[in-house]
């Protein structure tokens, strides 16, 4: 008999998965799975929301040069689809 591995080690190594696919894994696999399926970090970043982008402003400049936007990826390497 292979010795029991932790809910949660198991968890991490086979990617993430939920309870019932680890435990039926470990079951296929002949391993005892011992503790509680604890909640991970890595899946509660994963199912997290951003916050949504407006699309437009809420203000306009009074001056020019007073609101600046800034494309911070840099010059686009090669020629884009809409554009000769």
């Amino acid at each position: 008999m292979r010795t029991p591995v932790d809910i949660n080690d198991f968890h991490c190594a086979h990617g993430h998965s939920h309870e019932v696919l680890l435990r039926t894994t470990a079951k296929q696999q002949g391993t005892t799975l011992v503790g509680e399926l604890r909640e991970c970090l890595g899946c509660s970043t994963a199912k997290g929301l951003s916050k949504p982008i407006p699309n437009k402003t809420s203000t306009r400049a009074d001056k020019k040069l007073q609101r600046v936007f800034v494309d911070l990826s840099g010059k686009a390497r090669g020629q884009s689809l809409g554009e000769k």
